[in-house]
């Protein structure tokens, strides 16, 4: 739960820095972008690992709530599936600094 948060906060954040950036015609903060891509991919992986060992040690032990621990399943695969979008993004983040630089 504490992933959602932390990513949903990242993403707001993402937005008014790029409506800042729009309004003021600026490159705006690259850096930023990119140690903030990278740290939300390992917030990302790390909520998916706990999502994913929680909900397979429990289901072990309660087995009359499966269907629920099922649901937990799939709330982690999609947490794994927004961690490689951030992978993607991480790189393209990666790109544009370099490109920056040179």
């Amino acid at each position: 739960m504490a992933t959602i948060v932390i990513g949903g906060a990242f993403n707001l954040l993402q937005i008014a820095l790029a409506l800042y950036r729009l309004l003021t015609k600026t490159d705006g903060s690259l850096l930023f972008d990119f140690y903030a891509d990278k740290v939300l991919s390992y917030v990302l992986l790390a909520g998916t690992a706990a999502a994913l060992g929680s909900s397979i040690d429990l289901k072990a032990n309660f087995d009359f709530l499966a269907s629920f621990f099922d649901h937990g399943n799939a709330a982690a695969a999609l947490l794994l599936f927004a961690f490689f979008c951030s992978v993607v993004v991480s790189v393209l983040s990666s790109f544009a600094l370099s490109n920056k630089a040179n």
